[in-house]
């Protein structure tokens, strides 16, 4: 999906928001924070416990 976005040239002003256990960022061997940084993506985890309301 992250070549789609990027192909699709819409990354101007996104942000990012990871709902998910902070600790599945460091074991991916593709590291999402990074991603965003290359990107000039905003990245904020906001740990939900498996649900968030929007």
């Amino acid at each position: 999906m992250a070549r789609d976005l990027e192909k699709a040239d819409c990354l101007e002003g996104a942000k990012l928001i990871y709902s998910m256990w902070p600790g599945y960022i460091e074991r991916s061997p593709h590291n999402i924070r990074d991603w965003c940084t290359k990107h000039g993506i905003e990245f904020e985890i906001i740990h939900t416990s498996g649900h968030a309301d929007i």
